[in-house]
Protein backbone atom coordinates (compact mmCIF):
# COMPACT_ATOMS: atom_id res chain seq x y z
CA UNK A 1 0.00 0.00 0.00
CA UNK A 2 0.92 3.72 -1.06
CA UNK A 3 1.11 6.51 1.66
CA UNK A 4 -1.21 8.40 -1.11
CA UNK A 5 -4.72 9.47 0.42
CA UNK A 6 -7.78 7.19 -1.51
CA UNK A 7 -8.99 8.77 -4.42
CA UNK A 8 -12.79 9.18 -4.15
CA UNK A 9 -12.81 7.04 -7.73
CA UNK A 10 -10.67 4.27 -5.60
CA UNK A 11 -12.87 4.31 -2.89
CA UNK A 12 -16.11 3.77 -5.06
CA UNK A 13 -14.44 1.06 -7.28
CA UNK A 14 -13.47 -0.47 -4.29
CA UNK A 15 -17.01 -0.41 -2.90
CA UNK A 16 -17.93 -1.50 -6.05
CA UNK A 17 -16.35 -4.43 -6.17
CA UNK A 18 -17.08 -5.04 -2.43
CA UNK A 19 -20.98 -4.89 -3.02
CA UNK A 20 -20.06 -7.22 -6.16
CA UNK A 21 -18.28 -9.87 -4.06
CA UNK A 22 -20.81 -9.90 -0.95
CA UNK A 23 -24.18 -10.10 -3.70
CA UNK A 24 -22.45 -12.99 -5.46
CA UNK A 25 -21.01 -14.44 -1.93
CA UNK A 26 -25.03 -13.96 -1.24
CA UNK A 27 -25.88 -15.26 -4.54
CA UNK A 28 -24.35 -19.07 -4.20
CA UNK A 29 -25.26 -18.92 -0.08
CA UNK A 30 -28.62 -18.51 -1.20
CA UNK A 31 -28.71 -20.90 -3.58
CA UNK A 32 -26.66 -23.21 -2.25
CA UNK A 33 -30.00 -22.64 1.02
CA UNK A 34 -32.32 -22.72 -1.29
CA UNK A 35 -30.92 -26.22 -3.07
CA UNK A 36 -30.27 -27.62 1.04
CA UNK A 37 -33.91 -26.24 1.62
CA UNK A 38 -36.05 -28.08 -1.72
CA UNK A 39 -33.81 -31.50 -0.23
CA UNK A 40 -35.31 -31.39 3.63
CA UNK A 41 -38.68 -30.29 2.35
CA UNK A 42 -38.31 -32.79 -0.07
CA UNK A 43 -37.73 -35.35 2.92
CA UNK A 44 -39.47 -34.00 5.02
CA UNK A 45 -42.71 -34.61 2.68
CA UNK A 46 -41.26 -38.19 2.03
CA UNK A 47 -41.33 -39.02 5.70
CA UNK A 48 -44.57 -36.86 6.37
CA UNK A 49 -46.11 -39.54 3.42
CA UNK A 50 -44.15 -42.20 5.07
CA UNK A 51 -45.84 -41.58 8.63
CA UNK A 52 -49.20 -40.27 7.01
CA UNK A 53 -48.88 -44.22 5.96
CA UNK A 54 -48.40 -45.47 9.01
CA UNK A 55 -50.74 -44.13 10.93
CA UNK A 56 -53.59 -45.03 8.35
CA UNK A 57 -52.27 -48.34 8.32
CA UNK A 58 -52.77 -48.71 12.10
CA UNK A 59 -55.82 -46.29 12.35
CA UNK A 60 -57.46 -48.83 10.17
CA UNK A 61 -55.86 -51.81 12.22
CA UNK A 62 -57.18 -50.45 15.21
CA UNK A 63 -60.59 -49.44 13.99
CA UNK A 64 -60.54 -53.46 12.44
CA UNK A 65 -60.21 -54.80 15.94
CA UNK A 66 -62.85 -52.32 17.66
CA UNK A 67 -64.94 -53.43 14.84
CA UNK A 68 -64.35 -56.86 15.68
CA UNK A 69 -64.66 -56.80 19.71
CA UNK A 70 -68.16 -54.79 19.11
CA UNK A 71 -69.08 -57.53 16.69
CA UNK A 72 -68.33 -60.20 19.40
CA UNK A 73 -69.52 -58.24 22.04
CA UNK A 74 -73.18 -57.67 19.87
CA UNK A 75 -73.19 -60.77 19.39
CA UNK A 76 -72.40 -62.42 22.82
CA UNK A 77 -75.21 -60.02 24.08
CA UNK A 78 -77.93 -61.35 21.25
CA UNK A 79 -77.42 -64.97 22.46
CA UNK A 80 -77.84 -64.07 25.96
CA UNK A 81 -81.08 -62.01 25.36
CA UNK A 82 -82.09 -65.20 23.02
CA UNK A 83 -81.35 -67.22 26.00
CA UNK A 84 -83.17 -65.35 28.55
CA UNK A 85 -86.55 -64.93 26.21
CA UNK A 86 -86.22 -69.00 25.72
CA UNK A 87 -85.84 -69.29 29.28
CA UNK A 88 -88.86 -67.01 30.35
CA UNK A 89 -91.38 -68.92 27.88
CA UNK A 90 -90.34 -72.65 29.29
CA UNK A 91 -92.54 -72.56 31.87
CA UNK A 92 -95.55 -71.30 29.36
CA UNK A 93 -94.64 -73.74 27.08
CA UNK A 94 -95.04 -76.52 30.06
CA UNK A 95 -98.37 -75.14 31.13
CA UNK A 96 -99.60 -74.95 27.15
CA UNK A 97 -98.45 -78.34 26.57
CA UNK A 98 -100.25 -79.57 29.57
CA UNK A 99 -103.30 -77.87 28.72
CA UNK A 100 -103.30 -79.04 24.88
CA UNK A 101 -103.00 -82.69 26.30
CA UNK A 102 -105.95 -82.48 28.51
CA UNK A 103 -107.89 -80.55 25.32
CA UNK A 104 -106.87 -82.87 23.32
CA UNK A 105 -107.99 -85.91 25.82
CA UNK A 106 -111.67 -84.10 26.01
CA UNK A 107 -111.60 -83.92 22.06
CA UNK A 108 -110.93 -87.91 21.92
CA UNK A 109 -113.26 -88.35 24.83
CA UNK A 110 -115.91 -86.14 23.28
CA UNK A 111 -114.95 -87.49 19.92
CA UNK A 112 -115.77 -91.13 21.01
CA UNK A 113 -118.86 -90.29 23.17
CA UNK A 114 -119.92 -88.39 19.75
CA UNK A 115 -119.35 -91.63 17.48
CA UNK A 116 -121.17 -93.70 19.99
CA UNK A 117 -124.41 -91.53 20.04
CA UNK A 118 -124.29 -91.48 16.19
CA UNK A 119 -123.94 -95.59 16.00
CA UNK A 120 -126.56 -95.88 18.49
CA UNK A 121 -129.08 -93.60 16.61
CA UNK A 122 -127.87 -94.94 13.21
CA UNK A 123 -129.05 -99.02 15.09
CA UNK A 124 -132.15 -97.37 16.43
CA UNK A 125 -133.01 -95.71 12.73
CA UNK A 126 -132.14 -99.15 11.08
CA UNK A 127 -134.13 -101.44 13.64
CA UNK A 128 -137.53 -98.46 12.48
CA UNK A 129 -136.92 -98.96 8.90
CA UNK A 130 -136.71 -102.57 9.56
CA UNK A 131 -139.86 -102.57 11.37
CA UNK A 132 -141.44 -100.12 8.80
CA UNK A 133 -140.43 -102.54 5.96
CA UNK A 134 -141.99 -105.69 7.90
CA UNK A 135 -145.14 -103.65 8.81
CA UNK A 136 -145.87 -100.61 6.92
CA UNK A 137 -148.36 -98.63 7.78
CA UNK A 138 -152.50 -98.69 6.31
CA UNK A 139 -152.54 -96.06 4.72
Amino acid sequence: MSDQPVTRAELLEALTSTKQDILEALGQTLGEHKRDFGQTLAEHKRDFGQTLAELKRELDQTLAEHKREILEKTQEFVRDAQTEILRAFQPFEESSSIRMRVIEAKFSNTEMALNERLAIVERRLSEIEKKLLRNPPAA
